[in-house]
């Protein structure tokens, strides 16, 4: 049996869980990837470093499609188990379907039910299709109850619950006490359109949240820093707000992180959630799980954090007011490291792959 996965790029979180799941199958195990779009050209430059990368082809795009070439190519057999992206866009998956099922491969569709990026009408044609492969992997628990409540299948669900590597953030982590820290806010991640970060920087011109501080640590590039920074003149904060260039490595990340005493993240958050709860943050996010990403179904009100209305600064305010005032951020961040630690981590991430495949083999 050789496992495949299908996809048109590697992001850098998921390639330690590559890793562990190379260790554990071994040659068996191969990632196929395209290297013109995304991180394809670092990866290929690094490419033995990875011993479960393998290029399929270029990645052609059209507004609305995109095709991966080498999909006429792929060898899929009978024994192989084949994972594919979950994204009706990408026409050259069908050919890899159609490939499975003539030589009668397990076929697995790998992808979120619902996120803050799904359009209603792909959403739906998404759903229509899925519902017809046989084996499907969401990212988290609470998408399969929403796909059975929505659709009445059961039968070859699972799910991944998205993780993160939590040893490296175990071994940076300081206890948590508000008294040794300087940072009032922290953000964490992109400083992308998603993240929504005009919201906070409203927020702290409030009447409630004049007296705080905030660092915005994940800047990638100077136009992502250079757009923050003319708001945060134009709004007069430059003596409240820092931004601090993104980084992948824990070393530099826990520099902050250990520093603040709640994180914020005011857009749709993802995997940035996950990762401050690591740190046992406190969490800020907007209450509107339609537009958040899967990750999302981490938090839980008033126990690792305090939510507050999409796009209202006001509310925003008065929620990083209250989780600042509140006696029981210390339990918040215990409650945080908790979930995190029982449920969200590459490991288990690791442990969840593993049983899928022991169950359609």
């Amino acid at each position: 049996m050789k496992i495949k996965i299908i996809q048109r790029i590697v992001p850098s979180y998921r390639r330690v869980f590559f890793d562990k799941l190379y260790n554990f199958y071994g040659d068996n195990f191969k990632v196929y990837t395209s290297f013109n779009i995304g991180t394809g050209p670092l990866m290929a430059k690094s490419k033995s470093k990875f011993p479960w990368l393998a290029e399929i082809g270029k990645v052609y795009e059209v507004p609305g499609i995109c095709w991966q070439t080498g999909a006429f190519k792929l060898k899929i057999e009978k024994n192989d188990v084949i994972i594919i992206e979950g994204s009706v866009r990408i026409i050259s998956n069908f050919i890899i379907i159609l490939k499975a099922y003539i030589v009668g491969a397990k076929l697995i569709w790998w992808g979120h039910y619902l996120s803050a990026s799904s359009k209603p009408l792909l959403a739906g044609i998404r759903h229509k299709f899925m519902k017809k492969i046989p084996y499907i992997l969401f990212y988290t628990d609470h998408e399969i109850n929403r796909f059975i409540k929505d659709h009445e299948r059961t039968l070859n669900l699972f799910s991944l619950n998205n993780g993160i590597d939590i040893e490296k953030i175990k071994k940076n982590r300081k206890a948590y006490s508000t008294s040794d820290r300087d940072i009032d806010i922290l953000f964490l991640g992109r400083i992308s359109t998603k993240a929504n970060a005009s919201i906070l920087l409203q927020a702290l011109n409030e009447e409630k949240c004049l007296n705080y501080t905030a660092t915005f640590l994940g800047a990638q590039d100077e136009h992502e820093c250079s757009k923050i920074t003319d708001e945060i003149n134009m709004l007069s904060l430059t003596k409240r707000v820092t931004v601090v260039k993104g980084s992948s490595l824990e070393e530099i990340v826990s520099k902050y992180a250990n520093r603040a005493k709640i994180f914020c993240y005011p857009g749709q958050v993802g995997l940035s959630l996950l990762h401050a709860m690591g740190y046992g943050l406190p969490c800020i996010v907007h209450n509107d799980e339609s537009k958040q990403m899967p990750e999302f179904c981490a938090f839980e009100e008033n126990k690792t954090g305090i939510s507050f209305e999409q796009n209202n600064p006001g509310s925003l305010a008065l929620a990083i007011n209250t989780a600042l005032l509140s006696p029981d951020l210390g339990k918040m961040s215990s409650s945080c490291i908790s979930v995190v630690e029982s449920k969200y981590t590459l490991d288990l991430m690791k442990e969840n792959f593993i049983n899928m495949i022991n169950s359609i083999k």
